[in-house]
C-alpha cells in the first residue's frame, strides 16, 4: 500500500514538474516572462521617472503593453493629446475629452475630472462647479503655447513629459522644441469636491 502510495506521489510531482516546464515555456514563448520582470523591476518606480521613461516618444506617447499595465499597477493616469481636438487618458483612468482647437486666446478646452475619475460632461453642475473652483481641472492648449502643439496644465499634483514629432532626435534638439507637452498624474491626487 505504501509502495503504491510512493509511486503515485512520485508519478504527482513528475506531472508537476512538468506542467511547470511547460507554463514558463509558455511565459516565455507569450513575453509573459519579461512582463512580469518589468513589473517587478518598476513597482516602486515613483510618478516622476515613470514620466522620464516617457519623455522623447513620438507624437503620441504609445505606451507599451507593460507600460499601460505598470500604470494601472501604480495608479498612474497619462494625458496626452491625440488628434486636433482629442485627448486621451490612459492607465488608472481610461477616457477620452474633446477639445476645439480653433479657439484663439483662451484654452482649446477645459476638462475636469470627478473624484473617481470620471470625465465630466460639460452641463454637468459639477463640472461648472470644478471649472469655477479649479478643481481636478486640466486646461488645453493647442498650438499656442510654449511653441508647441499641445500643452496641458493643471493644478493636479502631476510630472510632465515631452513627444516630439516622430520621436526625440539629438540631430535636431536645438531646432525643435517637441510637439506636445503631456502629463501624468496618480489617480488618488484628485480630490473631493
Amino acid at each position: 500500500m505504501q509502495t503504491t502510495l510512493a509511486k503515485k506521489l512520485a508519478d504527482t510531482e513528475n506531472e508537476l514538474q512538468h506542467v511547470k516546464a511547460e507554463l514558463a515555456e509558455l511565459k516565455r514563448r507569450f513575453g509573459i516572462d519579461k512582463q512580469e520582470a518589468f513589473l517587478n523591476a518598476n513597482a516602486n518606480i515613483s510618478l516622476k521617472e515613470f514620466a522620464a521613461m516617457l519623455n522623447g516618444r513620438d507624437c503620441q506617447p504609445n505606451l507599451t503593453t507593460n507600460e499601460l499595465l505598470l500604470a494601472k499597477q501604480r495608479g498612474f493616469v497619462v494625458v496626452y493629446g491625440d488628434s486636433d481636438d482629442r485627448v486621451e487618458f490612459e492607465g488608472a483612468i481610461r477616457a477620452e475629452g474633446h477639445t476645439n482647437p480653433f479657439a484663439k486666446d483662451r484654452p482649446a478646452g477645459v476638462l475636469a475630472l470627478s473624484e473617481d475619475g470620471k470625465l465630466l460632461d460639460e452641463d454637468s453642475h459639477l463640472y461648472r462647479e470644478n471649472v469655477e473652483n479649479n478643481h481636478n481641472v486640466i486646461s488645453v492648449f493647442y498650438c499656442e503655447k510654449d511653441n508647441l502643439n499641445w500643452v496641458f496644465v493643471s493644478d493636479i499634483p502631476h510630472e510632465t513629459f515631452l513627444t516630439y514629432d516622430g520621436g526625440y532626435d539629438e540631430e535636431f534638439a536645438d531646432f525643435d522644441d517637441g510637439f506636445a507637452r503631456c502629463m501624468v498624474f496618480e489617480a488618488s491626487a484628485l480630490k473631493a469636491q
